[in-house]
């Protein structure tokens, strides 16, 4: 039993607010879906595939074709700086970029262009990866195509160092063009490490003898290590050892920095999962998978849903055992699109089509919404914010700024409604709408003499407040992490109360005790 003992003469009292503000419409008059954003030295890097090579409400620069990749830096209040488009003359999609020491950056493209525009380097394939370094002032200083015969889907590029950079993808090509390592079934993810020249390096296949299909990619620094979330459908095979018990299961696997296999494990319901994106803990400690389900409780999934689709999140140790899993989401279709960790907790970037119900406590505005859910190290929900209008957004968390700040960008189709202030600049089209979530703590300083005893916390179903002395009266609030009162007791002199936690999900929420002398507030967590 843990006991929290608080003996204080002066206690703030905390009240959450998360407020959007400073919204913008960015992007052409025609569709913008494709899109990648990070924050990076207080400015917003956008790679986006616009649907016209030509000029275009906020895109400057000529393209050179029907796709083509621009690349946006903005300052931190969402005013263009620089922008850049490459391409050539067929399609060329923006993919991912990592920004180098020196201040260059590497971008990852999945190019079926010749060579031509500002392409120099003629393909292998239908598709290659079209890899690009870059100046700070977007001038390209290499270029590289890196690709087989077939066709090669280019999907993340991590930094490992600063002279070794990983680029992963999609491979259906057999040993050709400058691929050297075989295809295990019809699709395989393919490693590729370069240097900071564009040399390979080195390279793996992996998959078995059906089709993988990418979610995401991650570096674990202090472990020299990187995890891979796949969505797999082969059976026992190649180079997967996990049984496949669904349609298309999750298939989690490490590697270390060379791309030997380490340890890898399976996630299914038995139905249809679908694995987006990772996160990492601070003290790389943990590893956090998204998983979509829509199977309520079954297979490997040990807790249960809300609603048809639900995002269900398992907490792994570096070795790929499971710690614990949880579910967030209500009673429509949840997905966490991306994952971002602020340095002490985890920002998880979701699409909702859910009313309030099971964890999600504000309704929708529209088809789906943005819903912004930040959670502690154990899954905890601290706040949520929903974001939207009447038509449908699918979002994207960029980053951070400063202290409290959260950059979102999102690709939406709804005009000014809901908490949505800013139009499209077609109706009908797509934009990408950008704002700035502000998630802050208002503090009040109270005095307060009492000597708390909360026991026991964490607790399961009923938590006990207790002081030092008899009080003429005691008025307990729990409140969730919106600062919505969920329960309201008095106490007329007593020195205690227990409190039960009925119809309550699990989570994080908190307490405050306010007498003649003062209030005082903390945080309970409920298993």
């Amino acid at each position: 039993m843990k006991l929290v003992l608080l003996s204080l003469l002066f206690i703030n009292t905390i009240c959450f607010s998360q407020t959007i503000q400073s919204q913008k419409t960015f992007g052409t008059g025609f569709d913008e879906t494709n899109y990648n954003s990070k924050v990076y030295d207080n400015h917003l890097y956008l790679f986006v595939t616009p649907e016209t090579a030509g000029l275009s409400q906020d895109k400057t620069v000529a393209g050179f074709n029907f796709y083509d990749g621009w690349f946006v830096k903005m300052d931190i209040n969402f005013n263009a700086i620089d922008q850049f488009v490459f391409g050539g003359n067929s399609g060329d999609s923006g993919i991912d970029f990592v920004k180098c020491d020196n201040g260059d950056f590497i971008l990852l493209l999945s190019s079926s262009s010749d060579s031509s525009g500002n392409k120099s380097t003629a393909s292998f394939g239908a598709i290659d990866f079209w890899v690009i370094r870059i100046s700070n002032s977007g001038n390209i200083i290499w270029q590289k195509s890196i690709g087989g015969n077939l066709e090669e889907l280019g999907n993340k590029i991590l930094k490992i160092s600063d002279n070794r950079y990983l680029i992963s993808g999609t491979s259906t090509s057999l040993i050709s063009g400058n691929k050297t390592v075989p295809t295990n079934g019809l699709f395989d993810i393919w490693s590729v490490f370069i240097d900071g020249q564009g040399n390979i390096l080195s390279q793996s296949s992996y998959g078995g003898s059906s089709a993988e299909f990418f979610g995401d990619v991650c570096y674990i620094d202090n472990s020299n290590q990187i995890v891979y979330s796949v969505n797999s459908s082969s059976p026992p095979s190649g180079n997967k050892t996990t049984n496949l018990t669904g349609y298309k299961d999750a298939w989690i696997f490490t590697t270390d920095t060379l791309g030997n296999m380490l340890n890898q494990v399976s996630y299914s319901t038995g139905s249809n999962t679908e694995v987006y994106s990772f996160a990492i803990s601070s003290n790389g400690s943990k590893i956090l998978v998204s998983i979509d389900s829509d199977v309520n409780l079954g297979g490997d999934k040990t807790v249960p849903g809300f609603g048809d689709y639900d995002a269900w999140v398992v907490f792994l140790d570096l070795n790929l055992n499971e710690l614990d899993q949880k579910v967030y989401g209500g009673s429509g279709s949840d997905g966490i699109q991306n994952f971002y960790n602020d340095g002490l907790n985890f920002i998880l970037a979701c699409t909702s089509t859910s009313p309030i119900g099971g964890n999600k406590t504000e309704t929708n505005f529209g088809s789906g919404d943005a819903w912004i859910v930040c959670i502690d190290a154990n899954g905890n929900i601290l706040w949520q914010k929903t974001a939207g209008g009447s038509g449908n957004e699918k979002v994207r968390t960029a980053g951070k700024s400063g202290s409290d700040q959260y950059v979102i960008v999102c690709n939406s189709l709804s005009g000014i409604s809901g908490n949505k202030t800013v139009p499209l600049y077609v109706s009908g089209s797509s934009d990408l709408w950008l704002f700035k979530l502000n998630s802050t703590l208002d503090v009040q300083t109270i005095q307060h003499e009492m000597d708390l005893i909360v026991a026991p916390n964490p607790f399961e179903d009923e938590v006990t407040f207790s002081w030092n002395k008899n009080q003429e009266k005691v008025v307990l609030e729990i409140l969730d992490v919106q600062g919505k009162i969920m329960d309201k007791r008095i106490i007329l002199n007593g020195s205690a109360v227990k409190w039960s936690s009925e119809n309550l999900t699990s989570g994080v929420y908190f307490y405050q005790i306010t007498t003649n002398s003062g209030s005082n507030i903390g945080r309970i967590v409920k298993r």
